[in-house]
């Protein structure tokens, strides 16, 4: 049985600019941009955000949730610091608050 893609749809997330000098990163915001471009030409629709804080995150993501249809091709990517605790993953916003030391991201 063939299934057919209705759309082919991406977000893309990329953090550089952490509140917190010690935890920025240099190339989240250039891996997305690449990612975006090859996506780009390989049909996708594609929504690029960055820098994102912890409301604009949540938002962004449920926003783009509610766009899903059946059938779609889904592509969902995050550059940034990123944790799991008891199992559960976590994304990190510009603006956290949680990376504390080395150890902690």
């Amino acid at each position: 049985m063939v299934t057919l893609v209705h759309r082919k749809t991406a977000l893309l997330i990329g953090n550089n600019g952490y509140h917190r000098l010690s935890n920025e990163l240099d190339q989240s915001i250039e891996n997305v941009n690449r990612l975006s471009d090859l996506l780009t030409k390989i049909g996708f629709h594609v929504t690029s955000e960055s820098d994102v804080e912890k409301y604009d995150l949540t938002e962004l993501i449920i926003k783009f949730a509610q766009t899903i249809n059946n059938g779609d091709l889904v592509f969902l990517y995050f550059s940034g610091h990123a944790c799991q605790v008891n199992g559960a993953n976590y994304l990190i916003p510009v603006n956290d608050t949680w990376i504390q030391t080395e150890r902690d991201g």
